[in-house]
């Protein structure tokens, strides 16, 4: 995504928790996302240009598709 693209975007956690990308820093070859769960707890990913991306496990991304449906996506590392 380009940058800033991924403030806003709603996640979800395959512990049952939901959430919304609050915060994007972009770095040299990688890109570091909070996000705000459902319960206020803050979770860190960070995806990286090479390598296994890192940060909590089992979060997934939701792109919405020009049909109006939903697609989930892997978010960081997927374990």
């Amino acid at each position: 995504m380009p940058a800033g693209q991924w403030k806003g975007t709603k996640t979800r956690n395959r512990d049952g928790r939901t959430g919304t990308v609050t915060s994007e820093f972009i770095g040299f070859g990688h890109r570091m996302l909070t996000i705000t769960a459902s319960d206020d707890s803050k979770a860190q990913i960070q995806l990286n240009v090479e390598g296994d991306d890192s940060g909590e496990p089992g979060w997934e991304w939701c792109y919405h598709r020009p049909d109006g449906t939903d697609a989930w996506y892997p978010l960081g590392p997927h374990l």
